[in-house]
């Protein structure tokens, strides 16, 4: 009975120590590799830039999501480009707007404009929008990236890098 004890004491120690090590090493690469929601987001718009700079299909989708008129209080808070695809998305904040309303706004704008709309869900069971009309498909949806509130994401269906 002792013995057994001695075990389970030794045992505890042992995963007690190895948690506190796991514990280190995460704070560590955290601290020297880990980048802040905002920093992560200023990259991905500095690298988006660039995109819209070097490929006139990508300044074209993002002439397209600019374009589109936005409710009241959007604010533009970053950019991200596709890495295999022609693809851009738009990043906002809106205080007090919801989603419904959201649906609402772009249902009426895209339908009066001659685009094809529908409602989807994702992986996620979060609803999204998707409109469509010759080559192009604009999907809007609450974003899922931290420091943003709504995600337009503008696709040319037949580009293909």
């Amino acid at each position: 009975m002792e013995r057994e004890k001695y075990f389970c004491q030794k045992a505890r120690k042992n995963c007690k120590n190895k948690l506190f090590l796991g514990l280190i090493i995460l704070i560590s690469l955290c601290f020297f590799g880990c980048k802040t929601n905002e920093q992560q987001l200023i990259e991905d718009t500095k690298r988006a830039e660039e995109g819209i700079k070097k490929d006139s299909r990508i300044k074209e989708l993002d002439d397209l999501c600019s374009q589109l008129p936005k409710p009241e209080k959007f604010q533009l808070v970053g950019k991200s480009k596709g890495f295999n695809s022609v693809v851009i998305s738009h990043f906002y904040t809106s205080p007090h707007i919801y989603f419904e309303e959201i649906k609402t706004f772009y249902d009426r704008y895209f339908l009066e404009n001659g685009w094809n709309g529908y409602t989807s869900s994702g992986l996620n069971g979060r609803e999204f929008l998707i409109f469509e009309k010759d080559n192009y498909r604009i999907d809007i949806e609450e974003s899922l990236k931290p420091g943003t509130k709504y995600s337009f994401t503008c696709k040319n269906l037949t580009a293909r890098y």
